[in-house]
């Protein structure tokens, strides 16, 4: 779809100004194909900040003596976010228009640029990023229902003022969770934290020692539940 024809979130700034001192947004973009190749080379730019989600996996290599390894994939295939001010955003655009697109939403008639807000991404690249592989767990929209009851902000230790879901997440179990469950045949699920990128990704994680204050209500009030030690 030509440029021109895309129109920005009403919450952001518009494309087609040429104000100097334009903010960064975050965009969810798409590059068929070539999410970390594009990635790589984006990271390299002072102006522009990227996040492609990684998962680990584990691949066979080897033709005679076959093992396995460690590596790394994209959680969502082809999927990247791009913070840049909107002028950066269309310089990338006439170079890079076959290799980079931006993700889309209809909106009365016209096709609606998909921006995220800097809180919602700030904090789902904290967890993200201060939580070990094997304590991740990544879920795309319809596989996680998020209870509006079970928001709340963490309110002390490294992730203070992380906002999120504390609630139970089917088939999802702590280290600890599946290390007991293997005793009975099934472990239970357990209550985890979870942020989200609306719309793309969900990543819950168990945390330990913290406390939760709710937002579900008007009234901000703190949750019975403490996270638990492993």
């Amino acid at each position: 779809m030509p440029f021109s024809e895309i129109n920005v979130n009403k919450n952001s700034k518009s494309m087609s100004s040429e104000s100097l001192d334009e903010a960064p947004i975050w965009y969810a973009m798409s590059a068929p194909y070539r999410e970390m190749k594009v990635a790589d080379y984006l990271k390299a730019k002072e102006d522009i900040k990227v996040f492609l989600p990684l998962e680990r996996c584990e691949r066979m290599v080897g033709q005679h003596i076959r093992k396995r390894v460690n590596s790394y994939r994209p959680v969502v295939r082809n999927l990247l976010f791009v913070k840049a001010t909107p002028g950066r955003m269309r310089d990338l655009k006439q170079i890079y228009n076959s290799m980079l697109q931006f993700k889309t939403r209809p909106m009365d008639g016209h096709s609606e640029v998909i921006t995220i807000p800097d809180k919602e991404m700030e904090d789902f690249m904290a967890l993200y990023e201060n939580v070990e592989d094997a304590n991740k767990h990544f879920f795309l929209p319809g596989e996680i229902k998020l209870r509006p009851e079970a928001r709340v902000r963490i309110e002390d230790g490294v992730f203070a003022g992380l906002e999120g879901y504390y609630q139970k997440v089917k088939g999802c179990h702590s280290e600890k969770g599946k290390v007991k469950g293997s005793q009975i045949g099934k472990g239970k699920d357990e209550k985890c934290f979870v942020v989200k990128i609306e719309g793309f990704l969900s990543c819950a994680a168990f945390l330990t020692e913290c406390n939760y204050v709710s937002l579900a209500g008007k009234n901000e009030k703190k949750e019975e539940e403490k996270g638990k030690k492993k």
